[in-house]
């Protein structure tokens, strides 16, 4: 199209299609068969046109893109649904005794036809204008109208893709109203002609030009402007029909320079006629899930948080008065008749009277639960157990009551609070999390036994579990390597992710190992698509199978685009891993302290977006402490929080709603003060130190060389050191990525050793202990190591492993697996 005819072009097709309209409607007498005729003659020409000469051929449409826009968004969303809408308004104002459907006849019927028609398309102009711009400048209307502008390509048939809400409030506010006050049927149909061949000529893929005409139309070449695919380049010449008020209010943009490039270009632009038609109403449900979230933060869980920021400012009286209530309530339960609870009136009363246990001792009480004995240890009694491993081989099953399952929900929700004030949108997408069964046995033909984490996820609102990369059947799975691979599957379909909470980061590590070594095993569990862990997510298919192709690693940030915050447990043995767990992450996503918790008890939380500064659940539970040497010299004198010194490192001691002075055989370490509460953290657990001579080497000194290893990338992905006292030796395995050189690395660990641990350097210059030997192991050592202490019960959740044992209670024969 050159020269003159890219002049006339416009104007010959409203000529034509007014000739069509008046020869219609000659012959039948119905405006709307001229409507018809007018406009699928003028639409038949112009597509027509594009096809001999297009002006882009890559705007060309395929057979793919006429079908939704032919047979869905002209026929029914442009042409059906308008006058459905149209026929059933007039209808309803009839049955409510309006004749003819007119509320109130102020119509000016008396002006020339010309005059109506001017007045019609310039007050609907009016109302089109304000609700296109609202639409591109209001993220909450934007979904609304964004299908329009997800076409990459501009051609005359895409003029009528609009999601049908937004063609609602179009026609309701520029016609409707308009019939409704008078308006005749022959004026909307000028009007409708008008509107139907100008937006086929704005979205023409043809060369048509329109010269001063741009000032008064909204035309092909200023149009395209408009569909830039820089959304805020795209924010101008809003106009449907005149452009008179993108002058009026400085929205139009005239320019020489051509535009190529249309379209939103996202990853996340759906796919589908049923697809678009959701947008707007997951984003709306996305709103009212913001709304639920942000009322919850302020009202229920934002309640929670200054009740414990209340509390910290007397730790020593809010402790004492939650302590006594608890012995006043399970005073006449069998332990608290056994410690005479009923005459303990102070905390030195109760510590005489009770003295401090571990699990096994008191095993006898939760024996005596599971034989139904009523009130053993509170007068709620139990309706779920956790299970965890014991030190003795012998699984340790936790009571859980009401009180305790809300202590761990009103936990979740002030974390939740921290979180949400670090970042409101980190809920926005979906959460990645790592549930365990809620039900793994029924103890006694009685009480459900499983994991708190699947406890805590059945009990969550239906909004939230919707929310959860969650498969029912990875919670029963005990193939370790398999529910990986699984969750693996479930990483690449899941971009919208915007939350990871699992405590242990070696899962993160091992869930974007498997992605990056079994990508064809993981295309090929895609192209089946029956497995019923990922064909819920059938839709996200052809997303992860281009991310698989995808040359390079994948990282967490690349699969997961929108991951916000990642939560697991950053401190003790697990802190060796952090520095991996940044390097796949990067500076992006907010990595957040999970906290110190275990299956008894939820120990610490934030007060703000700080997770790395956390105090003790002391409005749940009681707190006392034995400072590290003193205990590990036999001391049992304990101090309470009030009593606590910074950064000095104490064994822990908690009365929960089940357990009474109960020792975990954790160490904790006091980094600072809320008010005057003490903000702890995990250090190690009490039995990570290994003592042959004298030397008493500790986890934490051995996880501080292999952080500053990680540091110096020499690719360790695992290593354990074993006390054997027979030998009076060490043996440290490890697996690495990377070729050691394992005489230079046993020389900087021997010298890391000797100036943290002024004991070992003694002991190692007296020749009392050798330096500690380093044996490589065979890659996959680790995962094998890892299955075989599940096999022995240990918590797939809760899973950590200990750096640092004797070799007496390491079961796994490392040395077969040593490197040859």
């Amino acid at each position: 199209m050159k020269g003159l005819f890219s002049y006339l072009f416009y104007p010959l097709m409203l000529a034509i299609a007014g000739l069509a309209y008046f020869i219609a409607y000659e012959l039948t007498h119905y405006h709307l068969v001229g409507v018809y005729a007018a406009v699928s003659f003028a639409a038949v020409t112009i597509f027509a046109a594009e096809k001999i000469s297009p002006l882009h051929k890559e705007w060309i449409p395929t057979k793919e893109d006429l079908v939704p826009d032919v047979f869905f968004y002209a026929l029914i969303v442009q042409v059906l649904f308008p006058f459905t809408l149209y026929f059933s308004g007039i209808y309803f104002l009839k049955l409510s005794g309006y004749e003819n459907g007119v509320i109130h006849n102020l119509w000016p019927h008396e002006l020339p036809v010309v005059v109506q028609f001017f007045i019609l398309t310039v007050a609907g102009e009016f109302f089109q204008y304000w609700w296109h711009r609202l639409c591109h400048t209001s993220p909450f209307l934007w979904p609304i109208h964004s299908p329009h502008h997800y076409p990459q390509k501009l051609y005359s048939w895409n003029t009528s893709k609009f999601h049908f809400l937004d063609k609602f409030v179009e026609f309701f506010f520029t016609v409707f109203i308009f019939m409704a006050f008078g308006m005749s049927l022959e004026i909307f149909s000028y009007y409708y002609v008008f509107y139907a061949i100008t937006g086929y000529v704005q979205h023409s893929n043809l060369d048509i030009k329109m010269g001063l005409l741009d000032y008064v139309v909204a035309s092909a070449e200023t149009h395209r402007f408009h569909h830039d695919s820089n959304l805020n380049m795209s924010k101008c010449n809003y106009a449907n029909n005149l452009v008179l008020f993108d002058l009026l209010f400085g929205t139009f943009k005239r320019s020489p320079e051509g535009i190529v490039k249309v379209g939103v270009r996202s990853k996340n632009v759906p796919v589908g006629v049923i697809e678009e038609i959701k947008v707007p109403f997951t984003h709306f449900n996305k709103r009212f899930f913001q709304f639920i979230v942000k009322t919850s933060m302020k009202h229920v869980a934002g309640k929670k948080v200054e009740a414990l920021k209340e509390a910290a400012k007397n730790p020593e009286s809010c402790q004492h008065h939650l302590l006594l209530s608890m012995i006043e309530k399970n005073q006449t339960t069998l332990f608290g008749k056994e410690h005479g609870f009923s005459t303990i009136k102070t905390i030195q009363e109760y510590r005489s009277r009770v003295p401090i246990r571990d699990y096994e001792e008191h095993r006898k009480y939760i024996d005596l639960i599971l034989d139904d004995t009523p009130a053993v240890l509170n007068v709620t009694a139990p309706h779920y157990f956790t299970k965890t491993s014991g030190t003795t081989g012998k699984p340790k099953y936790i009571p859980i009551n009401k009180d305790t399952q809300q202590s761990f929900i009103n936990s979740q929700q002030t974390l939740g609070h921290a979180l949400y004030s670090k970042d409101p949108q980190f809920l926005d997408g979906e959460i990645f999390s790592i549930v365990g069964n809620a039900v793994e046995e029924t103890l006694r033909g009685k009480w459900p036994c499983g994991s708190m984490s699947g406890k805590l996820y059945s009990l969550a609102h239906k909004s939230v579990q919707k929310k959860h990369i969650f498969h029912h059947d990875l919670a029963t799975l005990n193939d370790s390597e398999k529910k990986y691979f699984y969750l693996a599957a479930l990483a690449i379909l899941s971009p919208d992710t915007s939350y990871y909470v699992s405590p242990n980061p070696s899962s993160l590590i091992k869930i974007f190992e498997v992605i990056n070594t079994k990508r064809q095993q993981l295309i090929e569990l895609i192209e089946a698509g029956e497995d019923p862990v990922i064909k819920k997510h059938s839709k996200k298919f052809s997303y992860a199978k281009k991310l698989l192709n995808e040359p390079g690693l994948l990282t967490p940030v690349e699969v997961w685009p929108n991951l916000r915050i990642a939560s697991l447990w950053m401190e003790g043995s697990c802190s060796y891993l952090i520095p991996e767990i940044k390097r796949l992450l990067g500076e992006r996503p907010y990595l957040a302290e999970l906290g110190f918790l275990a299956s008894e008890f939820y120990g610490t939380l934030p007060l703000g977006p700080d997770t790395s500064k956390q105090i003790p659940t002391i409005l749940d539970n009681y707190y006392e402490f034995i400072e590290k040497h003193a205990y590990e010299s036999g001391s049992r004198e304990t101090l309470e929080l009030h009593e606590l010194k910074l950064n000095t490192e104490y064994y822990i001691i908690v009365t929960t709603q089940c357990f009474y002075r109960y020792f975990i055989n954790d160490i904790i370490k006091v980094t600072g003060f809320i008010e005057k509460t003490p903000t702890i953290v995990f250090s190690q657990k009490g039995k990570g130190v290994t003592n042959i001579t004298g030397e008493k080497l500790s986890e934490k000194q051995l996880i501080s060389f292999f952080e500053k290893m990680n540091q110096s990338s020499r690719g360790i992905k695992f290593f354990i050191c074993l006390a054997d006292q027979k030998s009076q030796s060490y043996t440290l395995y490890v697996e690495s990525a990377d070729s050691l050189n394992l005489a230079l690395m046993e020389e900087e660990l021997d010298r890391h050793l000797k100036e943290v641990n002024i004991e070992y350097a003694s002991k190692v210059s007296d020749k009392r202990l050798s330096p500690i030997k380093i044996l490589p192991l065979k890659k996959g050592s680790a995962e094998l190591y890892r299955i075989d202490c599940l096999k022995r019960g240990q918590s797939e959740s809760q899973f950590k492993f200990l750096y640092l044992q004797y070799s007496a209670d390491v079961h796994f024969p490392f040395n077969e697996h040593v490197k040859k």
